[in-house]
């Protein structure tokens, strides 16, 4: 009941959300345009259709650079769905986003379930409430608020993540045969990788290490789900290498280049951003990822202050202090607003979490918390800060809460409840639901397509001066400029 009121809750908002602003959010039809391309027989997209969020070959071919996980609900229902009318964006990340929450919430109770005592009659309740309390105080209200482009690959990543929680954790409890689980889980993974691949490498080492660890307990019974776990992961990550080779000409080019080359970055393309701007110099000195960027770049996603009316002095004196700690070891590193660090959004989550760090005993857990942990890295060590990038770090903050939260209620059944528990917890889930809810409100206004703006969309003469201004001669306008709105041409 909790699932489907939650469900229904995200759909509303999800609904209402494109209403809040006369301008649509940017970017809802690139993928239905991707889906046509491929059916056409071809990876490239309009410019117009991609903007400055393509990557572009020296004849102006345009590409996309996020993964083609979203891809998977237009071939399953793009037969009928009227792409002409209706953008599917809205529809999958609501569906990505229900089926991540969902598979944190089986995951939860699962674990409160398992540690209740039978002294433990209100466990339940708690399950019920802190059920309730993902889907309104976690990355759920966040990622449906917000349609643009950059939230399908995002939500489809939370959607898969939910369920390899949610089945490790039923795992673990002996609730399903290793082949099904195993299955399943590399099924996660895989997926991920064409969404998320930062997130999916933490995926990828917690379940190769649980096979290997299966293997090695277990003996040759395990042999078989852990080969067919590779298998699966082996297949995810050829097909991602594949792509990559169809788009970029290297199955280890993942986009474009800021550099003149057979792919380039749209921006430094089409002449808004020079090929040494501060992104381009941090990038080729620092690199895209550097371990180095993980200590400050943690502190800001933990503790950032939004740059509201009664916190602006603090928020800038936080960023200005961020700055300075990073720009002459790491040069530029761009933090996009919204600012809301994770401690402010999701404080009853990082609160548990704490407690959930000592709870990591058993080899199942320190396992799955070591890999979701590496995708947490991993993302940390990126040269830009931005609140979508908060959601590929809620797994681990996750996972660690719910071990917190099933140490807690253990305790509390066997009577060591500290004073005021009740009214604690539903405070703390109280500022969290603020914050959260407060930050959807200003989260549904970005990236939209402004006129004017970075997202706005082009005209065709705004297209031609850009294209001219690139070089091309007027004969090959036709072709560069073509209206992004063909999806079946």
């Amino acid at each position: 009941m909790v699932a489907l009121i939650g469900a229904a809750y995200l759909a509303v908002l999800c609904w209402l959300a494109p209403g809040l602003s006369p301008d649509p959010f940017f970017g809802g039809a690139i993928y239905d345009g991707y889906y046509y391309a491929i059916l056409n027989g071809h990876f490239d997209l309009p410019p117009r259709l991609l903007r400055f969020e393509g990557h572009y070959t020296p004849d102006a071919q345009g590409y996309l650079y996020h993964g083609a996980g979203p891809l998977l609900l237009r071939f399953v229902f793009g037969w009928a769905w009227p792409f002409e009318a209706i953008p599917m964006a809205g529809f999958s990340i609501w569906f990505w986003t229900a089926l991540g929450t969902l598979g944190y919430q089986v995951a939860l109770t699962d674990m409160i379930t398992q540690t209740a005592t039978p002294v433990q009659r209100n466990a339940q309740g708690w399950a019920v409430f802190f059920a309730a309390t993902l889907w309104v105080c976690g990355p759920a209200t966040l990622l449906v608020v917000n349609q643009s482009l950059y939230h399908e690959p995002i939500a489809l990543a939370y959607g898969a993540a939910g369920a390899f929680v949610a089945v490790w954790v039923r795992f673990g409890h002996d609730q399903l045969h290793p082949l099904l689980a195993f299955s399943v889980l590399a099924l996660c993974a895989a997926i991920t990788v064409h969404a998320r691949p930062n997130l999916a490498i933490g995926l990828y080492v917690a379940l190769t290490a649980l096979c290997g660890w299966s293997v090695i307990k277990h003996g040759v019974r395990m042999l078989l789900p852990a080969l067919l776990a590779g298998a699966i992961l082996g297949a995810g990550g050829l097909l991602y290498l594949g792509l990559n080779t169809l788009r970029f000409g290297g199955a280890a080019e993942v986009h474009g280049s800021f550099e003149a080359s057979e792919t380039q970055y749209g921006t430094v393309f089409w002449g808004i951003e020079p090929q040494d701007s501060p992104r381009a110099q941090a990038f080729t000195e620092h690199g895209r990822f550097n371990v180095q960027r993980i200590p400050p770049n943690a502190g800001l996603y933990a503790f950032d202050l939004p740059a509201l009316e009664l916190t602006h002095g603090p928020s800038m004196a936080m960023y200005n202090l961020f700055q300075r700690a990073t720009e002459d070891r790491l040069g530029y590193i761009r933090v996009e607003g919204p600012r809301y660090g994770l401690l402010w959004l999701w404080l009853i989550w990082a609160g548990f979490a704490a407690i959930g760090l000592t709870q990591v005993r058993r080899a199942e857990h320190l396992v799955l918390a070591a890999g979701l942990l590496v995708g947490v890295l991993v993302t940390l060590s990126y040269g830009t800060i931005t609140l979508r990038y908060r959601f590929d770090l809620w797994p681990l903050v996750a996972f660690l809460s719910f071990l917190g939260i099933s140490r807690v209620l253990a305790g509390v059944s066997n009577g060591h409840q500290p004073g005021n528990f009740k009214r604690l917890v539903l405070a703390v889930a109280l500022i969290g639901t603020t914050v959260t809810t407060m930050a959807a409100f200003q989260y549904t206004g970005m990236f939209r397509e402004i006129e004017g703006s970075f997202f706005a969309p082009w005209s065709n003469g705004y297209c031609i001066d850009l294209a001219e201004g690139a070089g091309f001669s007027s004969d090959q306008m036709p072709v560069i400029c073509r209206a992004p709105t063909e999806l079946k041409g």
